[in-house]
């Protein structure tokens, strides 16, 4: 854990009200935070509920829920690592994710209504079939425009030029 976080008001106020002898509850509320909220997190795969509840159990977080003190942290972290780039990345993948259980609750109704052997109209079908048809036409584009912008945003991301003391040079610094 970077110490500098504890300058943060938030964040130290998580630290401290830890009272376990090896501080081992604030360490998985930070990572909490991070696999959840974080752009870069291997979790943000799933949707918020889902990332959330995987999270929960694989930090081992039982009988725990946010509280004032971690929803002041999120709040805190989002503010901090909100830039247009991030919250646009976001709002693509979240739009991705639909796109996918549209897709799949086109494809179920396209099964269930051919597994019916009474079927006379087979109109709704096509159009179903059209639908997603054309939702997958325009996938490859919101795909490739989030590689696009998960390079641009690494790439701002790794301009940051770290100095002594483990601080980071300033936008104006030479």
């Amino acid at each position: 854990m970077d110490p500098q976080i504890l300058l943060i008001a938030e964040f130290k106020s998580l630290y401290r009200r830890d009272r376990t002898k090896e501080k081992i509850v604030a360490p998985k509320e930070f990572g909490y935070i991070y696999f959840v909220y974080d752009h870069r997190s291997p979790y943000i795969i799933y949707p918020v509920e889902e990332r959330t509840t995987r999270v929960k159990a694989d930090l081992k977080l039982v009988d725990w829920e946010v509280d004032s003190y971690v929803k002041a942290a999120i709040d805190k972290y989002l503010e901090m690592s909100s830039t247009p780039e991030v919250k646009t990345l976001t709002s693509i993948r979240e739009g991705l994710l639909t796109s996918s259980k549209v897709i799949d609750t086109l494809r179920i109704r396209i099964e269930d209504a051919l597994k019916d052997v009474d079927m006379e109209d087979i109109d709704p079908i096509v159009r179903s079939v059209q639908r997603m048809l054309e939702i997958a036409e325009k996938l490859p584009k919101a795909i490739d425009n989030i590689s696009t912008l998960e390079d641009k945003i690494k790439r701002q991301e790794t301009t940051d030029t770290k100095i002594r003391g483990g601080g980071k040079k300033g936008q104006f610094e030479d």
